[in-house]
């Protein structure tokens, strides 16, 4: 069985390696920073040894460089041996080397002058290459004599013309150097294993509390909700993270699932329900199939009757057609007697408003008869005082005077009389005037009633028509119908057979709903 392994260790497993990488990196990086370091240290000393072994010398020995013999060399009239060159070694605290051409002259190592021990008798190739072809004044280099690590300077040794005709040399141990950087690397190390350590703590501490610990108990809610319990508590102090926004994801899909096992389980009560009922209704529905069957038969029959009846309603419709249409033409001539009517009734009428304006007129007449009449007795009066005034001589005039105003008083009378009947003609010329405006508006009511009496009998007209041609269309279907009627009996038949079906399905179902009912029993919900 294949071994599983858990989340912590696994964290653990990569933020161990994760670190040791890391470490491994920063030692590294710091190896070589250290050793470039020293590397510069070391060439900054060697190449001021190279220039205060150089400057003791000629301090010492004044003169030129001069070649002696086969291999030694002059300096001004001394020859350059292993004493001196030993001595100046001590001087600077390096070893001192001189060489005539490419071959070692003389030198201040312990084995000997020949240098053959040493394996430094000739100059290295790319010293020559400096020093000779590129005319370096000074070349620095690490070099191994007897097995051990050292960093050599040379600089050219030139005559009196400039010719380069040897290299002065100095080198220094780098054993010590490289002891003190072995220690260094040591300390580092130390250092780091500590630091590696605890870092590897603190983070393990801050994965288990930030990351395992809620990862674990998220895991042990999804394997009780996939065990079907989803009234698990879900209440930890989650993170503003990830693994928070996991966290708050569980909570609704155990919320959401829950009120969906809900609804199923209401689903699967109503579909036991629905399917129990639906296997019922189909054996009730084939029951009634076969009565349908009975039915097609006694439709055809029915089928039969109606065709007759629909040529008898036919003939029926024409004749109302004919009628309808005989309605239509009294209906015009109403229309035409009713507007002479009209015309007849509104003459009338600008007759008797005539007449009521002459009568105003006649009343305006009276008026100025009654002024005379008035004017006429003041004046029959002054007329009697002033015979009254004359004595004997105005008594004619008196008595002219006194027929005068009788006459007007008269006249008075008749104007008086003329006034009443005048206001009595106007009063009822008004009446006549309002009644002949009714009989024209009633007249005018009538021709528009007529004449929707006429719209609606050409309506009618069209509705028969069309009811006409409707009953001749349902003659021609009721002989489809017919015909379509032995195949409903077919028809009956076959969905008698396809109802036995659907109630076996419906059986199922039922049996499928009591299953679905059963496993949502199962689901735990809070």
């Amino acid at each position: 069985m294949k071994r599983r392994f858990s989340v912590r260790m696994k964290v653990g497993a990569v933020v161990l390696v994760g670190m040791l990488i890391l470490s491994g990196l920063i030692f590294y990086a710091s190896y070589r920073s250290v050793s470039r370091l020293l590397d510069q240290v070391t060439s900054q000393r060697i190449e001021a040894s190279l220039t205060s072994g150089y400057e003791l010398l000629d301090k010492q020995f004044r003169g030129m460089w001069i070649e002696h013999g086969d291999t030694d060399l002059m300096k001004g009239f001394i020859v350059v041996n292993d004493q001196l060159v030993s001595d100046i070694g001590d001087a600077v605290d390096a070893v001192v080397a001189v060489y005539r051409g490419e071959a070692l002259s003389v030198s201040g190592f312990d084995a000997g002058a020949d240098g053959a021990d040493l394996g430094v008798t000739t100059l290295p190739d790319d010293v020559v290459s400096a020093i000779y072809d590129q005319g370096q004044e000074v070349y620095v280099q690490n070099i191994v004599i007897a097995g051990e690590p050292y960093k050599a300077a040379y600089q050219p040794i030139k005559n009196s013309r400039g010719d380069v005709i040897g290299v002065w040399s100095v080198a220094a141990s780098q054993a010590a150097v490289r002891q003190g950087l072995n220690g260094a690397l040591a300390q580092i190390g130390w250092i780091s294993g500590i630091g590696l350590v605890l870092t590897i703590g603190a983070l393990l501490l801050a994965l288990q509390r930030m990351v395992i610990a809620p990862v674990i108990f998220l895991v042990r809610r999804i394997e009780a909700m996939a065990a079907g319990d989803f009234s698990v508590d879900l209440n930890y102090k989650f993170g503003n993270d990830e693994i928070g926004a996991l966290g708050s994801l569980m909570v609704r899909l155990r919320d959401d699932v829950g009120a969906i096992v809900g609804r199923v389980a209401e689903a699967a009560k109503g579909l036991y329900d629905s399917s129990y009922q639906l296997s019922e209704t189909m054996q009730q529905t084939e029951s009634a199939i076969e009565d349908e069957a009975n039915l097609a038969s006694q439709f055809a029959i029915t089928v039969e009757a109606m065709d007759k009846n629909t040529d008898q309603m036919a003939t029926a419709s024409a004749e109302i057609s004919r009628m309808a249409a005989e309605g239509d033409a009294s209906i015009v001539g109403a229309v035409e007697q009713t507007n002479a009517l009209r015309d007849i009734i509104e003459g009338l009428a600008d007759s008797v408003e005539g007449l009521g304006t002459r009568s105003k007129e006649i009343g305006r007449i009276v008026d100025v008869i009654r002024d005379i009449a008035s004017q006429t007795d003041l004046l029959a009066l002054n007329a009697a005082i002033e015979a009254a005034r004359a004595g004997e001589y105005g008594r004619g005039f008196a008595v002219v005077a006194d027929e005068v105003r009788q006459l007007a008083e008269q006249s008075a009378d008749a104007a008086k009389d003329i006034t009443q009947l005048v206001a009595e003609i106007q009063e009822e010329t008004a009446e006549a005037v309002k009644s002949m405006n009714q009989g024209a508006a009633g007249a005018a009511r009538s021709v528009e009633v007529v004449q929707e009496s006429g719209v609606r009998m050409r309506k009618i007209l069209e509705a028969v028509n069309g009811i006409t041609a409707q009953i001749q269309e349902v003659s021609s279907g009721i002989g489809q119908i017919a015909s379509g009627s032995q195949q409903m009996a077919a028809t009956t038949e076959e969905q008698s057979a396809s109802i036995r079906e659907v109630a076996l399905s419906a059986q199922k179902l039922t049996e499928m709903a009591q299953e679905l009912e059963a496993l949502v029993g199962r689901i735990k919900l809070a």
